[in-house]
């Protein structure tokens, strides 16, 4: 699959990119998949282990003009708490907006798929991201921007 970033989701759009140029997600797999509504990877590797190297959670980004429609790329989070996404990412296999947009804050959307929904729709729980790459980068800075730690 080829995504092409936002620009108007910086925080989110370099979170993804800090873990890409990591290496972070090169080995994990899809753990969620649900037919007809989102492909979610990006927390763990083959057995459900979680790999080294997560970072800390992210302010949430979402905004209604970058809603979840069929196509889009939006982050994960845990449910009650909007400024709780790590790694983990989705792609939309259909127009999920009416459910997504408005639940938890809303899930920020950072990328759309340009090529590879086919591949998308038939991959399967437990399929692996092989090697996960940058290929072009717009020339501004990238900065990933972490929430303080609660206590």
């Amino acid at each position: 699959m080829v995504f092409e970033l936002v620009d108007d989701a910086p925080i989110t759009t370099a979170n993804f990119l800090q873990y890409v140029t990591d290496g972070f997600y090169n080995g994990t797999i899809f753990h969620r998949v649900v037919p007809g509504f989102v492909i979610q990877g990006g927390g763990f590797l083959p057995g459900n282990v979680q790999p080294a190297g997560l970072r800390p959670p992210i302010q949430n980004e979402f905004s209604p003009d970058r809603s979840n429609v069929r196509a889009t790329v939006a982050m994960a989070k845990l449910g009650g708490n909007p400024d709780s996404a790590t790694s983990q990412f989705f792609v939309n296999l259909a127009d999920n907006s009416a459910n997504l947009d408005n639940q938890n804050g809303g899930f920020t959307v950072f990328a759309r798929v340009i090529e590879g929904m086919d591949v998308a729709r038939r991959l399967r729980a437990g399929d692996r991201m092989v090697k996960v790459t940058v290929t072009n980068l717009r020339s501004h800075e990238y900065k990933p921007e972490t929430l303080p730690e609660r206590r």
